[in-house]
């Protein structure tokens, strides 16, 4: 960091289910590395998909050219918004996707007798 003069680090993370939102978590709250300004960008997986089609269309699908699709995407730029942690927040999404699959096996259920 001091040796480049970096004055700040992007990380770029695709949204995977419950592990991105773990990942970003811990970069942004515990990760320091002497930096004035440090965000994580946590991206739709369809975002990075159209991205890497703009650029390459015949560009393979694995985890090594998606980080790569992914750096760039932080690098050009139009990011979404930073990754924030708020457990109120967390708690409110946790309650609406236990009360979504609720309503779905309810309607199943409803649907088969």
């Amino acid at each position: 960091m001091q040796k480049h003069g970096f004055e700040q680090i992007l990380f770029g993370l695709e949204h995977t289910g419950c592990y991105s939102t773990h990942a970003a978590m811990y970069i942004h709250r515990h990760l320091d590395f002497g930096v004035l300004s440090k965000n994580v960008y946590v991206f739709n997986p369809s975002l990075i998909k159209e991205f890497k089609k703009a650029h390459y269309l015949d560009a393979p699908k694995n985890d090594r050219v998606d980080a790569w699709f992914i750096a760039a995407k932080l690098r050009v730029g139009h990011l979404p918004h930073p990754f924030t942690w708020s457990e109120p927040l967390m708690a409110l999404q946790r309650l609406t996707r236990a009360r979504y699959h609720l309503v779905q096996d309810l309607t199943r259920r409803v649907i088969s007798s």
